[in-house]
């Protein structure tokens, strides 16, 4: 898709965020009056402008694949490896989840959000295994 490999961007950090707590990493444009980011001085860091922009078929991009959304296992069958890469949305249940990843790694498609998924798995087997303890333990003393 892309001739050139992209050239990495800077880090784009709010001014004398490092200095007070109470501020955080995220880009906000400096306004100060004496301010020598907003003046654009050497070793003050980097201001966002448009030289900076990806080209547009980089646009949307994740890993340079595009992303595409999948809502059941019969969507993976219009995807195509090479080029898109799936995200499970968040709508889909349990089963419909777990059959998706499944279907995905026979066919050799990436999931991009597949290791939330799989926390929120993990957490749901451990909650559904407290419950099974809490049950036999109620049954026990009955």
């Amino acid at each position: 898709m892309l001739d050139k490999p992209l050239k990495n961007k800077p880090k784009f950090l709010r001014q004398n965020y490092k200095n007070l707590k109470r501020v955080g990493a995220k880009w906000r444009r400096p306004k100060g009056h004496q301010s020598k980011l907003r003046k654009r001085k050497k070793s003050h860091g980097k201001v966002p402008k448009i030289g900076y922009k990806s080209p547009e078929a980089a646009s949307g991009l994740i890993d340079g694949l595009k992303p595409r959304r999948v809502f059941s296992p019969s969507d993976i069958d219009r995807c195509n490896p090479e080029k898109e890469i799936i995200i499970i949305a968040s709508t889909v249940g349990l089963k419909k989840r777990k059959a998706i990843i499944e279907k995905a790694e026979k066919l050799g498609i990436k999931i991009r959000n597949l290791k939330k998924i799989k926390r929120r798995l993990h957490k749901r087997g451990r909650v559904k295994d407290k419950k099974n303890e809490e049950n036999k333990n109620s049954k026990e003393k009955a």
